[in-house]
């Protein structure tokens, strides 16, 4: 049956959906995602609210907040994008939609330490690249980003001289890329996640990003990384906060207290709900 119609919808929400599955939810007036681990069998219930709002299909089920677009992986966003049903399954890449659900219900724990580019997914790496870059005063032009093209992924400005850039992000195991830069490029800047992936091309435009770059920047600067990946990748690191406050500590045994109107040392200054068949979801395979 199809999914908008009353048996399609009910086939899947009482039959197709099991317990232990989990169903993401879209937010559309605040952008946020949800999802909710499915708990109980199909319940139709009747009278106050149900009979108000006309929700009487309903599951036992446990909500938790994801977050917005930078919490949950691709294959979630994209599952909300466009014409979908009133409620359908997500087939391709569900394992993806079904880690991020159980990192954040906690069913599931990061591996300490991790290798960062075991861990990030292709956008991940797209996201930390970016990041790098604009540290090094460039500047993502928003547009560019949404649209697929085979030859880079984005268009950058550098915000003191006006160049314009363009960026290829390689996150597979890709031995090398024959990279063209169009004409219009001031530079063009590479990333490749295999370390021993060679850039083919003698333009004089074009830059390599090394992977310890990468991962010495996203270390130093862990809270900018989008939350899925922060949650696949946390954070095991002491920040340069936390290292100044130990140094103070070792150094200076009375920081904190004020010492005959000496200065201060460096950095020691005092200072269970229901879902209904009406929300607008995504099904998710059976967690394994």
């Amino acid at each position: 049956p199809n999914d908008n119609s009353l048996e399609g919808v009910a086939d899947i929400f009482g039959n197709q959906m099991q317990v232990g599955d989990f169903c993401w939810l879209y937010v559309t007036h605040t952008g946020e995602y949800w999802f909710c681990r499915i708990d109980g069998g199909f319940e139709y219930r009747a009278g106050g609210n149900f009979d108000a709002y006309d929700l009487h299909l309903t599951r036992r089920c446990t909500w938790v907040k994801a977050g917005p677009a930078d919490a949950v992986p691709g294959v979630v966003r994209r599952a909300f994008a466009g014409q979908f049903g009133t409620i359908s399954s997500i087939k391709t890449d569900a394992n993806a939609a079904v880690e991020a659900a159980e990192i954040l219900f906690k069913l599931r724990q990061p591996i300490p330490n991790a290798d960062l580019f075991a861990v990030a997914t292709p956008e991940d790496l797209e996201d930390v690249v970016a990041l790098y870059l604009q540290e090094q005063g460039w500047r993502v032009l928003p547009s560019t980003a949404k649209v697929s093209m085979a030859s880079y992924e984005f268009v950058l400005v550098h915000h003191g001289t006006g160049r314009r850039a363009g960026v290829q992000v390689k996150s597979g195991k890709d031995g090398s890329v024959n990279q063209e830069v169009a004409e219009d490029f001031d530079a063009f800047f590479v990333f490749m996640a295999n370390p021993t992936a060679v850039v083919v091309g003698a333009d004089s435009r074009l830059t390599r990003i090394g992977r310890d770059e990468i991962e010495t920047f996203a270390r130093r600067s862990w809270a900018l990384l989008p939350k899925r990946l922060q949650a696949r990748w946390p954070n095991s690191f002491p920040s340069t906060a936390e290292i100044m406050s130990a140094a103070a500590a070792r150094f200076c045994p009375r920081a904190g207290r004020a010492v005959r109107k000496k200065p201060q040392h460096p950095g020691t200054q005092r200072r269970g709900s229901q879902a209904s068949c009406r929300v607008q979801g995504r099904c998710l395979a059976r967690r394994r």
